[in-house]
């Protein structure tokens, strides 16, 4: 009851932010706001300087922007021919980051029933970033299908990872943290996708800011010992559908068949764009090819699904240097 209460409220929240507008009595203006516009402005800092308390004569607005995606502490100068918009986003922020909050619980919620409804046995995993990535304006989502293992490792954090990316700081197959094979993959792939966007940050901070998570939350040794299998894939698709139905990134990654192929339906549906084209590329090892689809023809929306990295050691291979130099540069065109 209290998760559909959630929902509910959500969901008008959501449906008087698409109308909104804001009277800025003292510009005696109305100003629209939009999606886009209030996702570009988070989170921020304000700070409001004005010659005259009533605020008739106020001359310029500055705020420091903190959000990971635009220049980090750079102060701007706000106009008065500014300021409603600004003052709207700002409203707007504290609204998204409690929708944010009560979709991470909300989401929590529902795997822990489904975990127990369903006789799951070895754990289970969501979110492998922050919580809060979820209402940081997040460009990028990594989504793999499910933990593996046959156990519940000591130290894992099953909701999310407040300490750290568990592709860096965790011990994998009783190696050393961050040494694992497919850790190794995932680094270097954060690399590469550092370079082709331009982003000024080091590779862990790319990879904390990035949404990254289970498709499948629930543990298995293999993917043919999953129990349930169809009705855990469901779930995957349900709880992942309403996430990006809120937080919008603009570049997916998957690295298996089956997880890409239901995060391009659930990006075709959240953001109601068409499933696009989709082209392959050689990852010069073998015939094995990587695929990229555009949804729309000018959203910038891309999925990318490359062959499993525990597998195909694409990062540390010479032979696919060139090949996946050239896929990520596709990936990246305009970002």
């Amino acid at each position: 009851v209290k998760g559909e209460r959630r929902k509910s409220r959500r969901a008008e929240t959501w449906e008087q932010i698409s109308r909104l507008k804001v009277l800025c009595s003292w510009k005696n203006s109305i100003m629209t706001v939009d999606y886009e516009e209030i996702r570009t402005c988070l989170p921020c800092e304000v700070r409001v300087s004005h010659s005259d308390s009533s605020q008739r004569n106020l001359s310029q607005l500055e705020y420091k922007s903190t959000c990971h995606y635009r220049h980090a502490h750079a102060i701007d100068t706000l106009t008065p021919h500014r300021i409603s918009r600004f003052l709207s986003m700002f409203k707007l922020c504290t609204v998204f980051e409690e929708m944010a909050d009560d979709i991470f619980q909300d989401t929590v919620d529902e795997i822990k029933n489904f975990y127990e409804e369903h006789g799951y046995e070895f754990g289970w995993r969501f979110l492998t970033c922050s919580k809060n990535v979820l209402k940081s304006n997040p460009k990028i989502a990594f989504i793999t299908l499910n933990p593996g293992g046959g156990s519940i490792p000591d130290n894992h954090p099953s909701s999310s990872c407040e300490k750290g990316s568990p592709y860096l700081d965790e011990s994998w197959g009783g190696r050393e943290p961050g040494k694992g094979k497919l850790q190794i993959q995932i680094q270097k792939m954060f690399g590469k996708l550092r370079e082709k966007t331009n982003y000024s940050g080091t590779t862990r901070e790319f990879m904390e800011s990035t949404l990254s998570g289970h498709f499948v939350p629930f543990r298995s040794p293999n993917l043919d010992d999953l129990k349930n299998k169809k009705e855990a894939f469901d779930f995957g698709e349900r709880i992942w559908l309403e996430i990006l139905e809120t937080v919008r990134p603009k570049l997916f990654i998957s690295i298996d068949k089956k997880t890409a192929k239901r995060v391009r339906k659930i990006i075709a549906t959240a953001y109601d764009l068409p499933k696009g084209e989709v082209r392959q590329l050689q990852t010069g090892w073998g015939n094995t090819t990587a695929d990229i689809v555009e949804f729309g023809n000018s959203s910038g929306t891309r999925l990318l699904r490359l062959p499993h990295l525990s597998r195909f050691t694409l990062f540390t291979s010479e032979k696919s240097k060139k090949s996946v130099d050239n896929i990520f540069t596709q990936f990246c065109r305009n970002t």
